[in-house]
Order: structure tokens, then sequence, then C-alpha cells
């Protein structure tokens, strides 16, 4: 009968040490005393040689002047202004191609080649067009001569300068429609070339910017004609970031200030650009309004299609509480701070944020001024609360 009770004595011992525990940071099993105090599941208590190992800063909150900026999510985009889709104004045969794809062109660079009747036809009428302007203009010329020495009638002078003005009209359009359709004098009417080389039926495409090839849709022997995109250049020296300035922000932002970008895929680097377009629409579902800024990119690191985070500079009288960045703690979609109950217990409150400066950011509702709140070592105190709270959860 006493060995029973003894055996039952050694197994109860386990849950008699188990419910005399509660949470510790250091790991020492706290006394009965402790034990009746609970930790509310919001709060880290920390022992003082913690405090001291981990370098943990608490910052009294203060009411300031606030001057910041916003931080606005944005899209990376091709701008438009350096931008441009190739296509030919004439039909034709493709009968080469001269880039691929990701290929670098310089203004004016050959993309493709084109043939067809059309184009020998146009510049066989520009041709004609020159040589009848050049005959009239040597007739009216030898007509005025003529006529200071008193020999050429008056209205045959008049019949030279009336042949001229038709040729020089008939000149005119036929080089505006070369030009139009991409040829230039030289291709027409090029030095070193033999009767039949100008007036073939071929027209070489050229890019009107510099940049990247970032479409290509044709193939040799494609046919093509004026509805057809055949190429697109891009040159992203600057890109567009676009983004939305929630409505309750736009008195803040100052004119269209100069701004700096961070991408995804380079973190901790920063570009520069100025806002160069504001909405003018508040979107009736986010309740903001459009913003563009003009990206400087260079060394053409940054991709349309990229996202990233414009922090935009704002200025104003207002004033209001201010805690340093580092003490906010982000979760679920929500933010919190520690606040300091003592030296050694913080309590886990949620807060909204306001603007954010880089290294402060504004509190507008959920603190006090005079209260105190983790700054430095706020990473190791939401460590401790995650710890903990999967330890209740289980």
């Amino acid at each position: 009968m006493n060995i029973r009770i003894w055996t039952a004595g050694i197994l109860g011992l386990p849950l008699l040490l188990l419910a005399s525990c509660i949470r510790s940071t250091d790991g020492d099993v706290p006394n009965h005393e402790e034990a009746e105090q609970r930790t509310p599941a919001n709060q880290v208590v920390l022992r003082p040689a913690s405090v001291r190992e981990i370098g943990l800063e608490v910052v009294e909150v203060h009411e300031q002047a606030i001057a910041g900026s916003i931080k606005a999510p944005a899209l990376l985009t091709a701008n438009q202004d350096l931008e441009a889709l190739v296509g030919t104004l004439i039909p034709g045969r493709v009968s080469r191609v001269f880039v691929r794809l990701g290929d670098n062109v310089r203004k004016g660079g050959p993309l493709m080649e084109i043939e067809g009747l059309e184009i020998g036809e146009i510049k066989a009428r520009y041709i004609q067009a020159k040589a009848q302007l050049d005959f009239a203009a040597a007739t009216l010329e030898r007509q005025k001569t003529l006529s200071g020495e008193n020999v050429g009638s008056r209205k045959t002078l008049q019949e030279a300068q009336a042949a001229y003005d038709q040729a020089l009209a008939g000149f005119q359009a036929e080089d505006q429609r070369i030009h139009s359709a991409g040829l230039s004098d030289e291709e027409v009417l090029g030095e070193g070339t033999t009767s039949t080389d100008h007036t073939a039926g071929t027209l070489i495409i050229r890019s009107p910017i510099e940049g990247a090839v970032v479409e290509r849709n044709v193939v040799t022997g494609q046919h093509v004609d004026e509805s057809a995109t055949a190429f697109r250049v891009v040159n992203s020296a600057v890109l567009w970031a676009d983004g939305h300035l929630f409505e309750k922000d736009i008195a803040d932002l100052d004119g269209k200030p100069e701004v700096t970008l961070t991408a995804t895929a380079f973190p901790g680097e920063r570009f520069t650009g100025r806002i160069t377009y504001i909405g003018e629409v508040v979107d009736a579902q986010r309740r903001s309004v459009q913003i563009r800024a003009e990206i400087r990119n260079p060394d053409r690191r940054l991709k349309s299609g990229m996202f990233a985070e414009m922090v935009i500079p704002i200025h104003t009288a207002q004033r209001g509480l201010v805690v340093p960045a580092e003490s906010l703690v982000r979760e679920d979609g929500a933010v919190y701070l520690f606040v300091a109950r003592n030296d050694t217990t913080f309590e886990l409150r949620q807060v909204e944020p306001g603007i954010s400066s880089g290294e402060s950011v504004e509190i507008h509702s959920g603190l006090h001024a005079g209260e105190r709140v983790a700054g430095k070592g706020t990473f190791y105190l939401k460590s401790e609360w995650k710890k903990s709270d999967f330890a209740e959860e289980e």
C-alpha cells in the first residue's frame, strides 16, 4: 500500500514543477509567488540582465513639428516620350532584318529593308520632279539674263517664272512623300550609285530614336503594310514611376518635388527623379490620386514592369507624436509598438501611423505624449513575443 502512494507522488512531481513555471527570457525558473502572476499575451517581461545584454533603448514620446515624407507604391513603366513603334508607310516584302531582340540601336540606325514596286515608283517620281525643277530653274535664270540685256520679252520671262513655280511645287510634294516614307535625298540621289541603284524598289526602315529593341514582329519574306508594327524601340534612360497618393495627403504635397525610389529588385539602393504629373480626378475606390515621376536610370538597371516604392518629401506645419521608424512592428497588415510599462515590462499596442520621414514616423492614434516606447532592440522584443505566443497556442 505504501509503495503505491510513493509511486504516485513521483509521477505527480513533474506536474507540480510545470504548474510553477511562467515565461522567462533568461530561462530561470520563477518562484511560487511569480507563478501566481501570469504574463498577459500582449506583454513581454525581461529580466534586467537581458535588457543590458541586448542593448535595448527606450524613447520617451513628445509632440513635435512634423516634416517628413510619404511612401507610395509604384510600378515602373516605359517613358512614352522615349518609346517608338516602328513600321512602314509603304507596303512591301521584308528582304532583310538587321537587328535582333535586345539589340541597342542608334537614332537613324537600320532596322529592316523592304522591297516593292510602289517604292520604286516613288523614287522615280522624285527623280523626275527634281529634273523638271532643275530645268525650270535654268530656264528662268536664262530669261532673267536676257531680260536684263533687253533681249528677252517680258511675257517669256513670266512664262519661265510660272513654269519654275509649278516645277517647284511638284518637287516639294515628291520630296515630302519620300521623307514621309522614310527615305532621304541622299538615299534617292546618293553619290557613287549607278543609274539603277537609286531607283531600285527597296527601302531601309530606320529607328527614329536611340534605344533597345524590345519587340520584333517581322521575319524575312514577310509582307508588311502601314497597319503593321514591325519593331518597338525603348530608351530606358528615364522611366516613369506610376503610383497613387491618398486623398488626405494631397494638401501636404508642395508642388512637384524631387523623389527617391527603391525597387524590389535592388533593396537598399536609391534612385532619384521628379514628380511630373498629379492626377485631376480622385479614384472613387482607393480615394487616391494618380501621380507620376520621371526616374533617372542612366545605367539601365531598372526595368519597365518592376515594382517599386516612391518616397515623396512633404512640408507641413502640423505637430504630432513621432517615434523612431525602427520602433514599428508590422504584423498581419497592422502596425504595433512596444510601450514600456516599466523598465522590464513592454506592452504590444496597435497604433495608426502617419507621415514618415525615413528615420521617424508620426503616430496618429494609439499613443500618448510622455509614454515610452522601445527603439533599438525592438526586433528582440518581437522575437520573444512570437516565441511566447507560439508556446501558448501549443
